[in-house]
């Protein structure tokens, strides 16, 4: 595989997103709710047009037929989701957190 695409009309945050990016693939999402964020100003994949096939095949077309910056987007997921979804940090920061309550 070497994009991830979802093309739901507007996700909250998705599960499946992250564990995309963690294999290193950059996601094509609908310019939506969570999945803007996840994908950020297309720096770890492409949005597009909810509701649109033709904007989700121009988007598989354009990073089919750029390997590099295909590659680009992949790494940069993966180093997102790395820093933003990692078990170890999150529990961590969860713990902290919990620890400064009253």
């Amino acid at each position: 595989m070497d994009v991830f695409v979802l093309p739901t009309h507007n996700e909250m945050y998705s599960l499946s997103v992250i564990d995309a990016m963690l294999m290193g693939l950059p996601v094509i999402g609908t310019n939506a709710g969570g999945t803007t964020e996840q994908i950020g100003n297309n720096e770890r994949g492409l949005l597009v047009t909810p509701g649109s096939s033709l904007s989700i095949a121009e988007a598989i077309r354009f990073l089919l037929n750029n390997p590099s910056e295909t590659k680009l987007k992949g790494e940069n997921a993966q180093i997102w989701a790395l820093s933003q979804h990692d078990f170890a940090n999150t529990v961590d920061r969860v713990t902290s957190e919990a620890l400064l309550l009253p």
